[in-house]
Order: C-alpha cells, then sequence, then structure tokens
C-alpha cells in the first residue's frame, strides 16, 4: 500500500502540471483554438510546465533518493510546501488575473466610479461597443468580451490615443480583477484549478531546490558527485522558465493591463534567490571537483542571462516571442517538446533495467 501510495503521489506531481494542465486548457479553450491563444500570453506557466518542468522533477526526485537523512528531508519538504501553499493562495486571490481562469459563460455586473466608467467610454467601438456593456454606473463583464477586447486591442493598439488605450487597461483591470469574481457562481474554469495545483507544485519545488543544496553536505548523500550533477540539471532546466517570466511582465501584462515592470511583487524573491543558487551551486561544485568546468560554466551563463535580463530589459522578450510567445506556433511548440520526450523515454528504459 504505500509504495502504490508512493507511486499515485510521483504521478500526480508530474502529472498535473505536465500533462494535465496543458490538456486542461486545451480541451477547455479548443473553440477556435483559444487555446493556442493562451499558450501564447502565459508560456511561463503553460508551455513551462509541458516542455521543461517534467525534466526538472525527474532530475529533483533522482537527487533526493541519494539522501540518507530521509527524515531531516521530509520535515525540510513539509516547510517549503507551507510556504509555497501561503506564495499560491497570494498568487491565485490577486488582481491581474489570467483569462484562461474563466469559463467561456462567464459574466458579472459590478459598480465602478463615475472617473472609471468616464475612462472605459473613452473605448472605441472597434475594440469593444462600451454602450453595451455600460448601464449608468454599472459594468457588465464577461469572458467573452474580454477576450474580444484583447485580441482587437492587439492587432489595432498603434492607431489608438493614449486616452483611448488607458479606457482599454481599466477595463481589463476590472474585468481581471479577483474582486469581480469571487462572489460569482459558476466562473471559474476547470483549468483554474489545475493552474493552482500546478503553480503549487513548480512554487514547491523551486523552494526545496535550497534545503537540498544548503543543508546536505558529502557525508549525507551516497553519491555527491552524482547529486550535484542531477542538482545542476535540475537547475539549469528550471532557469528555462526566466525568460518567459520576463515576456509575461514585459509583453503579455503590458498587452493586457498597460504594465511596463519586469520584476513583479513575487518576481523580486525568485530574481533575486535564483542567481545566489546559482552561484552557491557553481561553488559546490567547484569543491567537488575543481577541474570540471563544465558545469560552472554552464552555471555561469544561466546567472548572466538573469542579469542580462534585467539591465537590458527588452532583448529576451522579444526573443522570447517568437519562440514560445504571441508570434510562435504550434509547430515551434512541438519540436522542442521532442526532447523531453527522449529523455522521458530513456529514463524509463533505464529504471526498466535496472
Amino acid at each position: 500500500m504505500n509504495r502504490f501510495l508512493s507511486f499515485l503521489f510521483k504521478a500526480l506531481v508530474f502529472g498535473i502540471p505536465v500533462i494535465i494542465f496543458p490538456a486542461s486548457i486545451y480541451l477547455e479553450f479548443r473553440e477556435n483554438d483559444r487555446w493556442i491563444f493562451y499558450c501564447q500570453l502565459y508560456p511561463h506557466l503553460i508551455l513551462f510546465s509541458l516542455l521543461a518542468f517534467g525534466v526538472v522533477l525527474v532530475n529533483l526526485y533522482q537527487a533526493s533518493a541519494l539522501i540518507r537523512r530521509r527524515s531531516s528531508f521530509f520535515r525540510n519538504c513539509c516547510i517549503m510546501i507551507v510556504i509555497s501553499a501561503i506564495l499560491t493562495f497570494v498568487e491565485t486571490t490577486s488582481n491581474n488575473m489570467m483569462l484562461l481562469e474563466l469559463n467561456n459563460q462567464a459574466q458579472s455586473t459590478i459598480e465602478l466610479s463615475r472617473t472609471a466608467i468616464k475612462q472605459i467610454q473613452q473605448i472605441p467601438d472597434n475594440i469593444i461597443d462600451v454602450d453595451r456593456i455600460i448601464n449608468g454606473n454599472q459594468l457588465t463583464i464577461s469572458k467573452e468580451n474580454l477576450g474580444k477586447a484583447l485580441i482587437n486591442f492587439r492587432d489595432r493598439q498603434t492607431n489608438l490615443s493614449p486616452e483611448q488605450k488607458q479606457g482599454y487597461y481599466t477595463f481589463m483591470k476590472k474585468g481581471l480583477s479577483f474582486s469581480t469574481w469571487k462572489k460569482q457562481n459558476n466562473v471559474f474554469s476547470t483549468s483554474r484549478i489545475f493552474y493552482i495545483l500546478s503553480f503549487f507544485i513548480i512554487t514547491s519545488v523551486s523552494l526545496i531546490f535550497w534545503p537540498m543544496l544548503v543543508i546536505y553536505e558529502r557525508s549525507d548523500i551516497r553519491d555527491y558527485h552524482r547529486y550535484l550533477k542531477l542538482l545542476t540539471i535540475s537547475f539549469l532546466v528550471f532557469m528555462l522558465w526566466i525568460p518567459l517570466r520576463y515576456y509575461y511582465n514585459l509583453l503579455t501584462l503590458n498587452l493586457v493591463f498597460g504594465n511596463d515592470y519586469l520584476i513583479g511583487s513575487l518576481d523580486l524573491f525568485a530574481f533575486l534567490i535564483y542567481p545566489v543558487y546559482g552561484s552557491l551551486l557553481a561553488w559546490k561544485n567547484y569543491q567537488n571537483r575543481p577541474e570540471d568546468f563544465r558545469r560552472i560554466f554552464l552555471i555561469a551563463i544561466a546567472i548572466f542571462l538573469v542579469i542580462f535580463g534585467i539591465v537590458f530589459p527588452h532583448i529576451i522578450p522579444n526573443i522570447v516571442t517568437y519562440i514560445f510567445g504571441i508570434n510562435s506556433d504550434v509547430l515551434t511548440w512541438g519540436i522542442l517538446l521532442i526532447p523531453s520526450i527522449v529523455y522521458y523515454g530513456y529514463q524509463i528504459h533505464l529504471t526498466s533495467h535496472q
């Protein structure tokens, strides 16, 4: 029974973010290919989970199996999971929701100030017909109108005045505010459930990196060289999330809400902690085998890209947009998925011959 529960737990931790969450996006929003649009808007969640996160999980699990102090590792994991649960709650109850969190029939009516109503009334008809959604100081918001406004704005924003853009941003901010929807029934999508679970799992894994590197020394690990190798692979693959997050912050949030900041409130924690973690990981690799410069070099490149993205914020997102973002396509994602599938097949082959 314990072996079965352990297998079920590992299957869920892997399956929810890597398979079930992307599949739920496709199944729920395949009409008019909206699932493709959501992948382009939110690649840091959907495409990262599908294309890379499974490799992180496999390597991190193999590394954890080398730790001798199992009870200590379990306690540390529990602490990180509690912190992750708090961060997940903050993230998923904050404003600036994603379109994929609402089902296709979602609709809500809210009361707004006269100032906000006047701003929204500046939106031109080729973006959205404001006369149909405003009644006095009341604004009727639907998932359908939010999606149409976003697509129309994307195609016509260069021809809009600052006042018209501000009206659109106000409409989107009110429409994707958690407070607009939290008291409504049957408005959240099924994909939101798997998004919350995926965010929780990804955040937990990113936090568990720390005790695995900081607390455990050579005497605590059965094969320390392999342990550092697995942590290095996990770290390098996880760092693919950083440019995708840059893209989301600078391009997606700007398109939807008019935001132009590179680092959000929770991002500050991640963007500070990962270079520190990478530096410590490089140092431990150097202490273990000073002549093995390949790992140290790769870690240094990853840290450099994080810093480079902060110093030159628009270069990396503009590259990402053609590979994972708004100018990318399903064929590109399929090609990028092949290495992960080959890797999973190789790991299954190794496991079956042990």
